[in-house]
């Protein structure tokens, strides 16, 4: 859009918000696959469960929310009042004396995240012109998983030399997550959207290639299962906690280093390449873990899932967001949130159910299924956006 400027700060704040949120969030929710087994004694199929609903509701009310942000034309009270919410639920998990306690205390974190999530992708590709938006997304996206990092080494530390109790960890996961509203606050300006938009505008009239992207992504969130499964094979091979969280380490060390060079070849080569570089990355992470149970070999598995996370989580949103279009911004991404939700419900429910009737293998061949189909129709059906977007 000629003559647009960036708002960087706001792009700033909210990357140090998502920082101080991550680094709260993965203290926990690596611990939380081993907490339901090892403590609390649920099955297998019971963390797909959690995994499954939690994420549904996340994604389910970032479809509400991207359309409320439209309709209102305002972005910044959603995005706030989302990451207030996630924060008050971080207690739910220290106090889980039963499975479904920890399956309640996910789903209200994920309300959260659900509300926050849409109007602040908005804000950020408003924030942004389109022949850096893929870098600024990948900025982004590697100071959510810094915090990740951060998050997975404090725990590390706290269950190897200190506390051995998870529950220690989720206490102190309380404190980045507050420190997170206070920066969104005081810090992060209000971008309006181009509404009010009507409810019925929001939620039809987008291109065949916005519904081609989303469709196929779909397909390919039907395999894109929960990082649960990659700790439970972890746990499987011989993993104890405090390594768990170290192999967490690892998996978000390699996310943040990916993440900002893949915004830039985004930017550079193109939206539609970029999606079909993680498809394959995440079909290579499920035929090693699936093949071979070595210690050894997840640490290979976990540096790939995490480059394939990095470029599948900057590529679709700064995708989404050019598909979408400036005047409906919000809702478009909601609306292809909303379409993950199913997939990553399918995935993780039926992830769980193979892994418990058939083993580790049949979990991951789900991956490889999906993430190969989603690669030859995204071939032919992606068209890209890059620099001739608004």
């Amino acid at each position: 859009m000629a003559g647009k400027k960036e708002n960087r700060r706001n792009i700033i704040a909210l990357g140090w918000a998502s920082f101080f949120t991550d680094l709260s969030s993965e203290m926990i929710f690596p611990l939380i696959p081993v907490f339901l087994v090892d403590v609390l004694g649920a099955g297998k199929a019971f963390v797909g469960l959690v995994e499954g609903i939690a994420e549904a509701i996340s994604s389910l009310l970032k479809a509400f929310s991207g359309i409320l942000s439209d309709r209102l034309g305002r972005r910044k009270p959603l995005v706030v009042f989302g990451y207030s919410f996630s924060a008050f639920s971080k207690g739910g998990f220290a106090l889980a004396t039963a499975p479904w306690h920890v399956l309640a205390a996910r789903s209200l974190d994920r309300v959260g995240k659900g509300i926050r999530t849409a109007p602040r992708d908005a804000i950020i590709a408003d924030s942004t012109v389109s022949e850096s938006r893929g870098r600024w997304f990948g900025f982004h996206r590697a100071m959510d998983q810094s915090g990740a990092l951060a998050g997975a080494l404090i725990a590390g530390a706290v269950l190897k030399w200190h506390f051995a109790d998870i529950r220690n960890v989720f206490y102190l996961s309380l404190v980045p997550a507050f420190i997170a509203v206070i920066l969104l606050i005081f810090f992060v300006k209000e971008v309006k959207g181009k509404g009010p938009v009507p409810f019925a505008l929001a939620v039809r009239g987008y291109t065949p290639g916005y519904w081609a992207f989303v469709g196929v992504n779909t397909l390919f969130n039907m395999g894109f299962f929960s990082y649960a499964f990659f700790i439970l094979q972890a746990d499987a091979t011989g993993y104890v906690p405090y390594q768990v969280s170290l192999l967490w380490f690892e998996y978000n060390l390699v996310y943040v280093l990916v993440s900002y060079p893949a915004g830039f070849l985004l930017d550079r080569y193109g939206r539609k390449k970029g999606m079909l570089v993680a498809y394959l990355l995440f079909i290579t992470a499920c035929v090693v873990a699936g093949t071979v149970s070595a210690q050894l070999t997840l640490l290979i598995v976990f540096a790939v899932y995490g480059a394939a996370s990095s470029m599948y989580q900057t590529a679709s949103r700064t995708y989404v967001s050019e598909l979408a279009g400036p005047e409906k911004r919000a809702s478009g991404i909601g609306i292809f949130y909303l379409f993950t939700a199913a997939g990553n419900f399918v995935s993780s429910v039926a992830a769980g159910w193979l892994w418990s009737l058939y083993g580790a293998s049949a979990a991951f061949a789900l991956g490889v299924s999906a993430g190969l189909l989603s690669f030859i129709l995204g071939a032919f059906l992606f068209r890209e956006t890059g620099n001739t977007s608004q």
